[in-house]
């Protein structure tokens, strides 16, 4: 390696206008930088004239054409007085990412499986005193669903279960 980077380079021997001319001026311009001598400049200038090199191959059209796609996590945030998690679970399909929030659900209303089925609501799935129930779910893909439990003086006590849709730029 050494032996690569026995020459002094100079700007001229870089091509006017190259990239690594444009990496040598900046790192002699960077107060961070411009500390480094010898093997080590080179190294740094090789090392960052690879980066640029690697970033910039794509052809331009593929750079700036924006493709959008459409994500729906399902977020299942809940908490009780000794235990809490989060639990997300990504689709790209709508149905998919449906089901899978009526699902988690239903397992919450189930009083054999969660404190919100066995404490927090009634047979009816209302709320009984002293829990919040904030329902909504339209199945439509045009807004987001959700179903959160809390207790009334303690909110940290919850179970919150949302299918959010985002897009995304590839």
């Amino acid at each position: 390696m050494e032996g690569k980077y026995n020459k002094m380079k100079t700007y001229n021997e870089c091509y006017n206008g190259s990239v690594r001319k444009a990496v040598a001026e900046f790192i002699d311009a960077s107060p961070l930088l411009n500390n480094f001598k010898g093997v080590k400049y080179y190294e740094l200038e090789d090392s960052i004239v690879d980066l640029i090199r690697n970033v910039t191959k794509y052809p331009k059209e593929k750079k700036t054409a924006k493709i959008t796609r459409t994500v729906y996590m399902v977020l299942f945030d809940w908490s009780t007085d000794d235990a809490d998690g989060i639990e997300t679970f990504l689709f790209y399909d709508y149905d998919a990412a449906y089901l899978k929030f009526k699902n988690l659900v239903a397992d919450e209303c189930n009083p054999e499986l969660s404190w919100v089925g066995s404490e927090a609501l009634t047979v009816d799935n209302k709320p009984n005193d002293g829990y919040l129930l904030d329902y909504y779910d339209n199945n439509s893909e045009q807004s987001e669903v959700y179903f959160h439990v809390a207790r009334e003086d303690n909110y940290y006590f919850h179970s919150f279960i949302d299918l959010i849709k985002k897009e995304i730029i590839l």
